[in-house]
């Protein structure tokens, strides 16, 4: 399997990720995770505003042939700086004006913020269209790894303590980003483009705005879908309560991002696919085989909930046990509707995929308005879980209305 490098990778940056993570736990406790949690949740959103559907019509683009690679990356660049721009400003905004944090919190989660700055300059979206996953697996094995080594480091030798992680979350990531565009400028030079040649209108359609946005924004409410709780949580609750359910969720997207990573990798081919029923049957099988998988797992995690949060967390995080096992029901969820989600994109159905992400999303925060206040991580546990029960109906409404059209109207 090409992805296999990529997918190896994945494995070994989450578990410098996950080191980390537990390494603050065991040092500040479920309060200093809590922190370092909604300075992640915060990013992670920065990220996405960013990227503003860049990243899979980036990828979708670059999986072609003959076309002006260079006008192309400049291009969509530009727009992942006016989005980045327009997203860091907002985020800091929310840090420094409307948060409940602490005068010491919002430093460091402004310093957070900031760090992840040269994200903007990021070319990993155009080498996944190129399908370079050797490229790609040593890329991401080494931001995660140099967060991770240089936190500690910096943790260890000076008296920054957690204000490190955004020194070495900001030196790693510019080393990271100028490695992979002189990569990829490498990789464009071999292709001997003509360098004269222009965008065609159907191109700079596809990069447009208009088309850009609704599967930027579906990518937004999908991650307020997974995050939004923790800001919640922040504002509803205490610190504790968001570390307790953060470094539960945390083990959990271990396993969904090595999974998303495997059908990521499978998106240029997802994107020359024909829409006919035969297809219908693969996305079929392929959601019905990702549930089933996700059952196993999920049984594993159940079965050894208190071994694994105690392994890597220590007493600190031993009362999380009961959200970890509400949380740990999603997997099987997850695995079938981001594999339905990633066929959508393909299939160029992008609104039909941001009208279902704006669904969820919003019958996960009212859920949340009700539960958290009531049962706080515990509450925010099982809002996730029903909200996913709705949307796989959704994703599940979608296949049998492509089944009856064959997709034809798809």
């Amino acid at each position: 399997m090409k992805s296999g490098p990529l997918v190896a990778s994945e494995a070994l940056a989450r578990l410098s990720s996950y080191g980390l993570i537990a390494y603050v736990t065991r040092k500040l406790g479920a309060e200093g995770l809590g922190l370092l949690g909604v300075a992640q949740t915060l990013g992670a959103y920065i990220i996405a505003s960013t990227e503003a559907g860049t990243r899979l019509i980036g990828a979708k683009l670059f999986a072609q042939k003959n076309l002006p690679f260079r006008r192309l990356l400049s291009a969509l660049i530009q727009k992942r700086m006016l989005s980045g721009l327009f997203s860091f400003a907002l985020g800091l905004s929310y840090v420094i004006f409307t948060s409940s944090l602490s005068q010491q919190e919002k430093i460091f989660a402004a310093f957070y913020l900031l760090a992840l700055t040269p994200y903007i300059f990021s070319v990993d979206w155009a080498l996944h269209g190129l399908e370079k996953y050797k490229t790609l697996a040593l890329w991401r094995f080494l931001v995660n790894f140099g967060i991770f080594s240089l936190s500690i480091l910096l943790i260890s030798l000076s008296q920054l303590k957690i204000l490190s992680i955004p020194i070495a979350t900001g030196i790693s990531w510019t080393f990271a980003s100028i490695f992979l565009l002189r990569i990829l400028i490498k990789n464009l030079n071999r292709k001997n483009e003509n360098l004269n040649a222009e965008l065609t209108e159907e191109h700079k359609n596809e990069i447009r705005w208009r088309n850009l946005l609704p599967l930027g924004f579906a990518y937004i409410f999908n991650l307020m879908f997974h995050h939004f709780d923790t800001l919640m949580l922040n504002e509803m609750s205490n610190l504790r309560e968001v570390g307790l359910y953060n470094g539960s969720y945390k083990l959990l997207f271990f396993t969904f991002a090595l999974y998303h990573q495997v059908t990521y990798s499978l998106f240029p081919k997802l994107t020359r696919s024909q829409k006919s029923a035969e297809n219908f049957k693969k996305i079929l099988y392929g959601g019905l085989g990702a549930f089933v998988f996700g059952i196993l797992i999920c049984l594993i995690y159940r079965s050894f909930s208190y071994s694994i949060l105690n392994l890597i967390y220590g007493d600190n995080l031993s009362s999380a046990q009961p959200i970890f096992e509400i949380l740990a029901l999603n997997l099987p969820l997850e695995f079938f509707t981001s594999w339905i989600a990633l066929y959508i994109v393909a299939l160029g159905l992008n609104r039909l995929s941001l009208i279902i992400s704006l669904i969820g999303t919003i019958i996960n925060i009212l859920l949340n308005l009700y539960l958290i206040p009531q049962y706080q991580a515990v509450g925010a546990s099982w809002a996730t879980i029903i909200s996913y029960l709705l949307i796989s109906t959704f994703y599940i409404s979608f296949l049998i209305w492509w089944k009856r059209n064959q997709g034809k109207t798809a």
